[in-house]
């Protein structure tokens, strides 16, 4: 039992020295900075989903049939547009399935139909529903993937840069 205190002293004493001790080199301190920074960047995640779900409810209440029925899901602003799915509730009651949506800066909603399969009854209209789709998924692309950067990146980012020694301190 003593040899395993000894042990454990040692890995522990060796962490705190800044000894690679099996974590890549990694100190217990940068660790626990590591871990620290990881929470404070998942709170603002989340403090961000919030605000995104706050912005979009009110445009799906004016759409929906039934607003208590949505649910939302993967919500994010990017830039300036608010991005995710949604579900609700249709007129027979049913949840439709989760879909895509956006919320451009100039206040307009778009929700994403994700299959005219469903819809279309001639050739010509499966055509139309497919270039609709590529459009929609370029449109999402552009707002919602490219240069993905949410508001507490750009925190992150800027709290990075700002650490960083200049030319002139070293």
């Amino acid at each position: 039992m003593g040899v395993r205190w000894v042990t454990l002293g040692a890995v522990v004493a060796s962490l705190l020295a800044g000894g690679a001790g099996g974590f890549g080199g990694a100190t217990f301190l940068e660790m626990r900075r590591d871990e620290a920074a990881a929470a404070a960047l998942q709170r603002r995640l989340e403090q961000e989903r919030n605000i995104g779900e706050e912005a979009v409810r009110p445009f799906f209440d004016e759409r929906l049939r039934d607003p208590q029925s949505l649910q939302l899901r993967d919500v994010r602003i990017n830039n300036l547009y608010v991005c995710g799915e949604y579900n609700a509730k249709n007129g027979s009651g049913g949840y439709v399935g989760f879909r895509r949506f956006i919320l451009s800066p100039n206040g307009s909603l778009n929700t994403f139909q994700e299959d005219g399969d469903q819809i279309a009854r001639s050739y010509e209209e499966r055509r139309l529903y497919q270039q609709i789709f590529e459009l929609q998924d370029r449109m999402w692309e552009e707002a919602c993937e490219r240069e993905f950067t949410t508001i507490a990146r750009q925190d992150e980012e800027a709290d990075a840069t700002a650490s960083e020694p200049t030319a002139s301190s070293e």
